[in-house]
């Protein structure tokens, strides 16, 4: 039985082409978007006379508010401190009134325990005693 020679000179078969390319619109190419209003330093021709204050001698006052702000804030800071404080100091010493009763607790679950253990003994040397057993 000889066995067919197989070339490429003919048709392809179904089985060995590529599925066709779907024809694609070409993806539109967006431009870039607007850049953001300027947000540059507050120069001297960008502030009006309303944001700054002047004493009167001619020297301007600029940041008396931030400064009130930065009082303020530091006050907060401070407050939350001592109350962060006051809380650790109250959590420790319920920790530690906690840590006396559970110590209290260990010792009469160890008293009832060997007194179990004991009346066990004793009861278990009573009743071999009853049954003439040595005890």
């Amino acid at each position: 039985m000889q066995l067919a020679a197989t070339s490429n000179a003919g048709p392809p078969s179904p089985m060995n082409t590529p599925p066709p390319t779907p024809l694609r619109k070409p993806t539109p190419v967006r431009p870039p978007p607007p850049p953001p209003p300027p947000r540059g330093p507050m120069m001297p021709d960008n502030l009006d006379s309303a944001s700054v204050k002047s004493s009167g001698d001619g020297t301007e006052k600029r940041g008396d508010d931030d400064s009130n702000d930065v009082q303020k804030l530091a006050a907060l800071l401070e407050a939350s401190e001592l109350r962060r404080a006051s809380l650790l100091e109250d959590l420790e010493a319920e920790r530690r009134k906690t840590a006396i009763r559970f110590g209290k607790m260990m010792e009469a679950l160890r008293g009832m325990a060997s007194a179990d253990d004991a009346s066990s003994v004793s009861s278990s040397v009573a009743s071999s005693a009853r049954r003439g057993g040595v005890g």
